[in-house]
């Protein structure tokens, strides 16, 4: 159709069921097992679920509890040679929110690739079109159902497969899951 490239990916503007097809394509490419995910969250006992339950799909995870140890966790892995692919971020944290740690997350150039997940309480009509500008590639609402987040990841750990331009029209939404 007319909303394909040269390549058979997406062009702008894209249509909701091309962004389906396309992310499709790649969601088998991009199995969670053996990634490197960070699970950003300030409640030690949801962090520790979330952890329980990516590792029991083969992920290999890490945890911070607020944004400057999720800033200091993904640059020590990233300078170190062994990046984190995807990070889980809380948007409701104390002091520097979700929102802000995306910003700054894709400003550094160590971490700019890393495919970023919100997870928010409260959703409202046009926040993940607001977290899309900042850098995420993935939006949740609580609670986080098991397949949701799982096909979220998978979906969003696909994207790097996608050319750069066509990656930044991609929003995974519990939507398009």
């Amino acid at each position: 159709g007319l909303a394909r490239g040269a390549f058979g990916y997406l062009v702008k503007p894209p249509t909701p069921a091309a962004i389906r097809e396309a992310v499709s394509r790649v969601k088998k490419y991009a199995a969670p097992q053996q990634r490197r995910l960070l699970v950003v969250e300030e409640s030690p006992a949801e962090r520790q679920r979330l952890v329980e339950m990516v590792e029991s799909w083969g992920c290999v995870s890490g945890q911070a509890g607020d944004a400057r140890e999720a800033l200091r966790t993904l640059g020590q892995a990233a300078a170190a040679g062994n990046p984190y692919q995807a990070a889980l971020i809380d948007f409701n944290m104390t002091g520097v929110n979700g929102e802000q740690l995306a910003r700054d997350i894709k400003a550094d150039p160590l971490l700019e690739t890393v495919g970023l997940i919100v997870m928010t309480s409260i959703g409202y009509p046009g926040d993940a079109l607001s977290m899309k500008r900042v850098g995420f590639s993935g939006y949740l609402t609580k609670p986080l159902r098991a397949s949701q987040l799982f096909d979220c990841l998978a979906m969003v750990l696909g994207l790097g497969d996608l050319p750069e331009p066509q990656r930044e029209t991609v929003m995974v939404t519990r939507h398009l899951i």
